[in-house]
């Protein structure tokens, strides 16, 4: 799990992020089974949204990956550099509605939410292998 473009997406955590990411695969043995990393599990940040939900906040212009395309598009590279397998699965059981929430730490259970994309191997995305529903929707 490798949480999402609101956690490890903020440039001054993404190549540390990956770093840490990597190094755990490795030091589990480099699992030939592992293709890469699980992104927005239990979150409700949208796969594509353009401007971002906070992109315009303050604080925006320090975090690039403010979706979750962007986010393993930003983090998949820095994965390849360190070793490790740079695809991603993205849960989209919670993403639905967005402008629901007043700042990006309201991650979880937000109130009316729904599901997002039903999950599919069709993400129009090299990095994205799925869109999955990991946890229960919302």
């Amino acid at each position: 799990d490798a949480g999402h473009a609101g956690w490890l997406g903020w440039n001054d955590n993404l190549s540390p992020g990956a770093a840490m990411i990597s190094s755990v695969w490795k030091q589990a043995g480099s699992p030939k089974q592992a293709m890469g990393i699980a992104t927005n599990v239990a979150g409700w940040n949208a796969w594509s949204k353009n401007p971002g939900e906070f992109e315009n906040d303050p604080d925006g212009q320090y975090n690039k990956a403010q979706d979750e395309k962007r986010y393993i598009n930003l983090i998949g590279p820095l994965l390849a550099q360190n070793g490790m397998p740079n695809h991603a699965i993205i849960d989209t059981g919670r993403n639905a509605v967005q402008g629901l929430r007043d700042e990006w730490g309201d991650w979880c259970n937000v109130n009316g939410a729904g599901f997002g994309v039903r999950p599919t191997a069709s993400t129009g995305d090299s990095l994205a292998d799925a869109f999955v529903w990991v946890k229960p929707g919302g």
